[in-house]
């Protein structure tokens, strides 16, 4: 897992070809432009999924992992926390689905991540995440999800 703040993605082109199209195309979004869905950065090798939500207690949270595809988690407006631990060991509660590349699982203890505009999360498949969470108060977030093909 890294987080940090968008403005320094450039330092993460060592990750491949993948991530340095994916933050090429964040250092281009302008959030106010941006309605909710998809959007096709490089194919199947790089998208976007744009979401606007109202973040959730933590105790309706539930762990995620995917296998082909990394996330890029940009918050744009508002304060989300993600729990996030090593995936290794954790108990199953919806396996995992090759077309929608992911598994759930049940929440255990994590750790804590507080995103704020600017900020964003990459998580790779060992990451398992609980993103959408409350940080003390709901929270009306506008995010970019970037999926990065391994």
């Amino acid at each position: 897992m890294v987080q940090d703040r968008l403005t320094n993605g450039e330092k993460y082109t060592f990750l491949g070809k993948n991530f340095i199209d994916a933050f090429k195309f964040l250092a281009s979004v302008k959030a106010e432009e941006l309605e909710e869905g998809k959007i096709t950065v490089n194919g199947d090798a790089v998208y976007a999924l744009v979401q606007k939500y109202t973040t959730k207690d933590p105790s309706e949270g539930a762990l995620e992992t995917h296998k082909r595809y990394a996330d890029i988690q940009v918050i744009l407006k508002g304060r989300e926390r993600i729990d996030y631990c090593f995936a290794e060991g954790m108990t199953i509660k919806t396996p995992y689905s090759e077309d929608r590349d992911v598994a759930f699982f049940e929440m255990k203890e994590a750790s804590q991540l507080i995103l704020e505009a600017g900020d964003f999360a990459v998580f790779l498949p060992d990451d398992a995440h609980a993103p959408k969470l409350s940080a003390g108060a709901p929270s009306d977030v506008l995010k970019i999800v970037v999926k990065v093909a391994l």
